[in-house]
């Protein structure tokens, strides 16, 4: 199915629309139980451990592509938090959660002729 979106926007196809929702609601859900929770700080910075960082990417990541990627419904997917934010002094971390899209054939272009066996270099 084809939305009202610009036939340039990202969601200008249904499924890619509904693939996003799904993957927004698997990270907010996958996200919820660290918001409270404590994280390790890198001690010269007060940026997020490295360590932390990485084992929560992970697991995030972990639930989003056994929910879209390996359903089929996207092609793969990455979640990034923010090595630069001073949680020490804002008690937030930024996280980018990506999807790439499955491709849509909308149309194909064929070569078709004959071929002579006997001409055939």
């Amino acid at each position: 199915g084809v939305s009202m979106a610009d036939e340039t926007s990202d969601f200008s196809n249904l499924c890619n629309g509904r693939v996003m929702d799904l993957a927004c609601a698997v990270a907010r859900s996958a996200l919820l139980r660290y918001v409270n929770s404590e994280v390790r700080v890198d001690t010269t910075t007060g940026y997020i451990d490295e360590g932390e960082a990485l084992r929560i990417e992970a697991a995030v990541n972990n639930q989003l592509n056994a929910a879209i990627v390996a359903t089929g419904q996207a092609s793969a997917s990455s979640v990034t938090l923010s090595r630069t934010t001073n949680i020490l002094s804002t008690s937030t971390e930024p996280v980018t959660v990506r999807v790439t899209p499955l491709g849509y054939l909308r149309n194909l272009e064929m070569t078709i002729g004959f071929i002579n066996p006997a001409i055939q270099a």
